[in-house]
């Protein structure tokens, strides 16, 4: 018997979640894309298909096109995958996942819908945009795959380039299930438990074990106005072809190529500057693998041209032969930046970090002149605090700030101009530099300007996807700042004969690209960074000194977490090879800059833009990357690092290999050691003389050559091939 205390509480109980009910069920129907932006506490009403059953209890997971988002209820138990639903209730965010809980309306539409398609993804491309979404990853392996499946337990699983995180929830049939040791495909739901981005496979059949897999990645190579190739290999002998398109539909088709293990297939007669998206697919009998959908651009109809200025000295000396000396130009920046807006003839899209309005005049009246003249000018700049260049600017420019920093964002600390990207004139400019004084003058920085408009089409993508529209005023609905960004720009572009690559945090894996850079080292890498606080590539650095490489590099800021113990780890290796920096007033050195094998004929190439080596730049902040391939200007990079190393009281020991000898010798003077690097394939028979021509010791040379020279007399030393053209000196001091 049910006491009249309970009923009337239990009819109370009723009426107010009918009011409820009354009261939110005209709150408008939105799109899940816009109610995942909304505030928590706001109530919403929103419609998708349900992707999940109940394997995750009373969770769903729904999509309506635009994007998908989790609902949490008991009204949802039973609701099975396919089911379309239509509910009302209160946005909340659970360890950074977010819900939406406390439901109010919960309408069954129909059921037995088709899902939406999977993407294909990279690991490290399960990031906030995916959050919600049925998505797929191929080719992985399971870290440490051993025994049976355990509930609510995390799985690292890995394609050798980047790792991520499978959840096995309680609910779902794969506890128990043996853990597959070899490839595999894994479906299932994106999710995130505080700053850990995960997937919820929901059943068995969300694992297949893949017979035939995609070995290495597939690269966009050969860009040329009318087309490039697309070149992966398979594990297993299997057929060849790509889809392709201008979107992500692929809808242009099916191209092949020849049947192997290397596959390689081309996109041609297609225009100059133009983006085309392509997935990789192989077919072996029934097996089948494919790639995440990858982009590509033909290069620019007119050559482009990329040119690199320092705002600090530099030491020529060290400029190989038949190089350009660096370009050392003081308290011009601002002027070199002006001139670029000044020229521009329909549009001029800035993303900006810091812009004061001390120093920073010409560039504030180029701006305002652009608008004033009917220029499209389009400005993005970091909101966290006042900028007083920004106000500075005709208040009708049309802006946008990143938001506020929190856990998950810290900063927009972009650096660049685009100007004109839609013409044959298109320049960007990116570097190290803010727009303040001290960063333009004083502070050690580097510009690299590129004109060319391919770069200037893949910038242009970048600065629209956090802009929210191409149109000219911002759409913040659209709008994606840091972690809701993805990766979604081409990799490489052809710049006149110089190959490049670009990157943006945090959507682009960049640290990976750093990593893969130093690890690819075989001569010699130099850096000269701000801040560094990365322990792997520490780590990796301190590998290649042990493997004789000739490492230097120089730091700014070791304050942070983790960047003295980085220093001191690579100083102990390095010895004063390894410096901070030393200013003679209040400058800094603000370069984020890696220049590896210069002087040499296995890849020299520079990496440089406004990311520093830190977690939080890869994880937090919008940045941009640049890598350039090209002999010269990683001599110009190095002619600056070698000044800075200079200026900071330390001489670099000789890394040259010379044309004439094909030879590199380090440490010079050298005391207890001398390493010989040839760049020739093939080994070479040579001989050590002292300065009285009295033969020392004879030997070979392929690779890199150890020489014990501790029982040397102190002086100079010369060394000759047994053909006669290899010849180089060296010194000795004890």
């Amino acid at each position: 018997m049910i006491s009249k205390p309970f009923l009337f509480l239990h009819i109370m109980k009723k009426l107010f979640l009918l009011i409820c009910i009354l009261h939110t069920v005209n709150v408008n129907a939105i799109s899940i894309h816009d109610a995942r932006r909304q505030p928590a506490g706001s109530i919403v009403s929103i419609t998708g298909i349900v992707l999940n059953g109940n394997e995750f209890g009373n969770q769903r997971f729904i999509d309506d096109g635009t994007d998908a988002v989790c609902v949490y209820d008991l009204a949802l138990a039973g609701v099975a995958t396919g089911t379309e639903i239509t509910v009302q209730g209160t946005i909340d965010n659970y360890h950074s996942l977010i819900e939406v809980i406390t439901l109010t309306v919960m309408n069954v539409n129909s059921i037995n819908n088709p899902l939406p398609a999977k993407p294909v993804l990279y690991p490290y491309q399960l990031k906030e945009s995916y959050e919600g979404r049925l998505i797929q990853l191929r080719n992985v392996l399971i870290t440490g795959a051993a025994g049976t499946f355990a509930g609510n337990t995390s799985y690292t699983v890995s394609d050798g380039q980047s790792s991520s995180v499978i959840y096995i929830r309680t609910g779902t049939n794969l506890v128990g299930q043996p853990i597959p040791t070899g490839r595999i495909n894994v479906s299932g739901i994106g999710s995130q438990y505080d700053n850990t981005y995960e997937l919820f496979p929901r059943t068995m059949t969300d694992i297949e074990i893949a017979s035939l897999y995609i070995a290495t990645n597939p690269q966009i190579t050969n860009m040329t106005s009318s087309g490039f190739d697309v070149q992966w290999e398979t594990n297993n002998s299997s057929t060849t072809s790509i889809r392709y398109g201008i979107t992500p539909a692929l809808e242009l088709g099916i191209l092949t190529g020849n049947a192997g293990t290397t596959h390689a297939a081309s996109v041609s007669g297609a225009p100059a500057s133009t983006v085309y998206y392509v997935q990789a697919v192989s077919v072996q009998g029934n097996d089948s693998a494919m790639s995440p959908v990858i982009m590509g651009i033909t290069s620019s109809a007119t050559p482009g041209n990329v040119n690199v200025i320092f705002n600090r000295t530099v030491n020529t000396t060290v400029a190989s032969p038949a190089n350009n000396i660096a370009q050392y130009i003081p308290n011009a920046f601002d002027d070199t930046i002006a001139a670029v807006i000044n020229n521009a003839l329909t549009s001029i899209d800035i993303s900006i970090y810091s812009f004061t309005n001390s120093g920073t005049s010409n560039i504030i009246n180029a701006i305002n002149n652009a608008y004033t003249i009917g220029t499209q000018v389009r400005i993005i700049y970091d909101g966290n605090y006042p900028l007083a260049g920004i106000q500075q600017l005709n208040p009708a420019i049309p802006k946008l700030s990143s938001p506020p920093a929190d856990f998950y964002y810290n900063i927009d600390h972009n650096k660049f101009v685009i100007a004109d990207a839609g013409s044959s004139s298109a320049t960007v400019i990116t570097g190290s530099t803010n727009f303040s004084n001290g960063q333009l003058y004083d502070d050690a920085n580097n510009m690299v300007i590129i004109r060319d408009q391919s770069m200037a089409k893949i910038y242009t993508m970048e600065f629209e996807e956090i802009w929210g529209t191409s149109a000219a005023i911002p759409d913040l609905l659209q709008s994606r700042f840091g972690y809701y960004k993805k990766d979604n720009t081409p990799h490489q572009v052809q710049v006149g004969n110089i190959l490049m690559e670009s990157y943006f945090s945090p959507s682009d894996n960049v640290n990976f690209v750093i990593n893969d850079k130093l690890k690819n080292a075989d001569y010699n890498l130099y850096f000269a960074l701000l801040i560094f606080t990365k322990s792997d590539f520490a780590a990796q650095i301190v590998q290649k000194i042990t493997n004789g490489i000739l490492v230097a590099g120089i730091v700014d800021d070791t304050s942070g977490t983790g960047a003295a113990s980085v220093y001191n780890s690579i100083h102990n290796a390095a010895g004063s090879n390894m410096q901070i920096n030393t200013p003679t007033g209040s400058e800094i050195l603000h370069h984020k800059y890696l220049i590896v094998d210069q002087n040499s004929s296995s890849d020299p190439l520079v990496l440089t833009g406004s990311h520093n080596w830190s977690f939080t730049a890869e994880t937090a902040n919008d940045e941009n990357s640049i890598v350039i391939h090209d002999a010269l200007i990683a001599n110009q990079y190095y002619q600056e690092f070698y000044k800075r190393m200079q200026d900071n009281g330390v001489v670099l020991l000789s890394d040259e290999i010379k044309n004439e000898n094909n030879m590199a010798l380090y440490p010079v003077p050298c005391n207890d050691v001398l390493r010989i690097v040839s760049a020739d394939k093939e080994k070479i028979n040579f001989s050590i003389y002292n300065a009285e021509g009295r033969l020392i010791l004879t030997s070979e040379i392929k690779g890199i050559t150890t020489i014990d020279t501790q029982n040397f007399s102190e002086g100079v030393y010369f060394i000759s091939s047994a053909t006669g053209n290899v010849s180089a000196k060296f010194v000795v001091k004890h």
